[in-house]
């Protein structure tokens, strides 16, 4: 027609992964031990009726249920390998035989699908030996679905196969799991996918370099179907070499990931930094690299105990961990950092910021080096007791006086106590006159809060009674504070006539005018604590700086470049 061009394109093409999906038990990869035992079953004839197929995505689940279902089929079987050139398995193959049926059970979960599907397993089948139901995703089956496959599967009849396919068997009910033959598909290491796409190269004439190939090989995360979906990619973006292939994919190449756990184990946070930086400019999944960098390091710990021997147990080319420095690949750090990415990679799963969390978790990596190892300050430590310069020293008591210690100029007395002296209920046991002290052949004593409680005792029992049922007794400075526990005695101590004469015993006691300050037993408990807190701070600070002067600390500070950040006082 005038003014329109017709155009045709060749629009048949075959994706690699389905041009070069395994149609014999031989061509099958990485499944040896699933793909064994299926053919001396066939071959001696104790092929199960039902069978399941577990495992990751891309790993060869479907693809063997079709070769399983040509080499029992096969018009030149059962055998261990079907021909693939009968008309049986060219039918297989092509997805066209009435008797070999796919279902997704993705999308016929529900139990109707599963009446009618025992409805036609009781025909015959048309040209094959047998019929064969190929469940995929058969965890997607509904409840009422299973229970209804039940009898099916533990009675089948003679001529019909079912074989399962499941990303989750886990999910599967135990009452299907236990009519089945269980077969679990692993997932291929990169060296096992490296290699078979190295062979699809070539008879591709793709031209790949052998260090691009391992990077689509890590990418596909143990998937070879995935491996020929992201070389089909590559191949059509007209990437060859490593570099090109990262631009394709977006992937980080292995030697970004290398530099920054070499930064990291150099304790050089800024390259780390900076690489992280042009990675994320170049718009690289953050997320991706933790984890690319967590298998480095797993790599490196493997490597470090198993050398080239554990080559196809590592993620990374081997010639990648062989370019560390030996003397960088400390069991110990590795080990520590390895928990803490990992740590580091659920957090950054579930944050809006990822790259600070992982600017942050590496400056902290980087600086592991610089920690003190416990066992390092406790050699350091036995080394300093075992010289006998220093005794150790046992934990101080509150209250206890601390060597180096100032005296402080107060002097208070709870009346009542225990005998950890804590305030209890129980007054303190009255000093009869049996019991009294010889003043006259007693040592000179400082005059105390508790002297003059005995001196009270002697010249006035009634007010030294009241003072013994007190909370507490307090002199500082010429003013004798009374902390009362009840409203009658703060009453009583209110009188005049008793206030008075408690002024001039005291006075004659301490030897100086002496006046008196009241606490109620309700008004006084905030203050009470702001008092007793205040102490506590007191007695702290007094315990720090006898703490810093004793020998062993001064030693240790000096040994660690260490300092005195807390101190705490034991009950």
């Amino acid at each position: 027609m005038p003014g329109y061009h017709l155009l045709i394109t060749n629009m048949s093409y075959l994706v690699l992964a389905r041009k070069w999906r395994p149609q014999t038990f031989g061509e099958v990869i990485g499944q040896s031990h699933v793909t064994r035992t299926l053919q001396n079953a066939i071959q001696q004839g104790r092929l199960a009726h039902a069978l399941i197929f577990s495992g990751a995505r891309g790993v060869g689940k479907t693809s063997i249920a079709r070769i399983v279902s040509k080499a029992i089929n096969c018009e030149n079987g059962p055998s261990k390998e079907p021909c693939n050139k009968c008309g049986i398995c060219k039918e297989i193959t092509q997805g066209a035989s009435v008797d070999v049926v796919e279902i997704d059970g993705a999308s016929n979960r529900g139990i109707d699908e599963i009446r009618r599907l025992r409805e036609t397993i009781l025909f015959q089948p048309v040209r094959c030996r047998y019929k064969v139901y190929i469940i995929d995703e058969v965890h997607m089956l509904t409840r009422e679905a299973f229970n209804a496959l039940l009898k099916t599967l533990e009675e089948p009849p003679s001529h019909v196969y079912f074989m399962f396919a499941t990303t989750e068997a886990s999910k599967l009910p135990d009452t299907i799991r236990s009519r089945c033959q269980h077969y679990e598909f692993r997932l291929l290491t990169p060296k096992e996918i490296g290699e078979h796409l190295t062979r699809i190269c070539q008879a591709e004439n793709l031209g790949l370099e052998p260090q691009a190939i391992d990077l689509v090989a890590k990418a596909a995360q143990g998937s070879l179907r995935d491996s020929l979906s992201l070389l089909d990619q590559v191949v059509a973006f007209g990437a060859k070499t490593k570099d090109q292939i990262s631009e394709a994919l977006g992937l980080i190449p292995g030697d970004v990931i290398k530099n920054i756990v070499v930064a990291i184990l150099n304790g050089d946070p800024k390259d780390a930094i900076l690489t992280i930086d042009r990675v994320h400019r170049f718009g690289g999944d953050l997320q991706r690299l933790t984890h690319d960098m967590l298998y480095f390091l797993r790599d490196l710990l493997l490597f470090k105990e198993l050398g080239v021997d554990g080559e196809s147990l590592y993620s990374n080319p081997l010639y990648e961990l062989q370019g560390v420095d030996e003397q960088l690949i400390d069991t110990a750090i590795i080990s520590e950092l390895i928990h803490m990415l990992s740590n580091a990679l659920e957090a950054i799963k579930r944050s809006s910021t990822p790259r600070i969390l992982l600017e942050t978790i590496v400056i902290r990596m980087s600086r592991l080096k610089e920690i003190v190892k416990i066992d390092t300050v406790i050699d350091k430590l036995e080394g300093v007791l075992k010289s006998g310069q220093y005794t150790q020293t046992p934990p101080m008591a509150l209250g206890t006086a601390i060597p180096g210690a100032t005296n402080s100029s107060r002097s208070t007395v709870p009346t009542k106590t225990t005998p950890s002296q804590a305030p209890s209920d129980t007054p303190l046991k009255k000093v009869t006159p049996s019991t009294r002290p010889n003043v006259d052949h007693a040592p000179a004593r400082e005059k105390d809060v508790q002297g003059f409680m005995e001196y009270l005792q002697n010249v006035s029992p009634p007010l030294w009674s009241i003072l013994d049922r007190v909370k507490a007794l307090e002199i500082d400075n010429g003013i004798l504070r009374i902390f009362c526990n009840s409203s009658f005695q703060e009453n009583r101590l209110k009188d005049p006539k008793c206030k008075k004469e408690l002024e001039q015993h005291s006075t004659s006691y301490f030897g100086q005018k002496i006046a008196l300050e009241l606490n109620g037993s309700s008004a006084s408990k905030a203050k009470d604590k702001k008092k007793v807190a205040k102490n506590a701070v007191s007695q702290r600070l007094s315990a720090r700086e006898a703490l810093k002067a004793h020998p062993l600390v001064k030693e240790a500070i000096k040994t660690f470049g260490a300092k005195v950040e807390d101190i705490k006082l034991f009950e």
